[in-house]
């Protein structure tokens, strides 16, 4: 049976030393959420589906 053997490092980014781990996927959906939130008070029925927001997908909710 194979064995779990723990390896730890600090950061020396910043003085507690932490490190961040799966952050970087949930930064974007408030923005997303926020936009989608802006484009149905406009009366677009948005729907973002998929990530990264660009200008280009963002015009092509508006024109349906």
């Amino acid at each position: 049976m194979p064995q779990l053997v723990m390896v730890e490092s600090a950061s020396f980014d910043n003085p507690e030393g932490f490190k961040g781990v799966g952050e970087s996927a949930t930064i974007p959906v408030p923005a997303a959420i926020a936009v989608e939130g802006a484009l149905r008070k406009r009366g677009v029925k948005a729907a973002l589906t998929e990530i990264p927001l660009t200008p280009e997908r963002v015009l092509n909710l508006i024109r349906g």
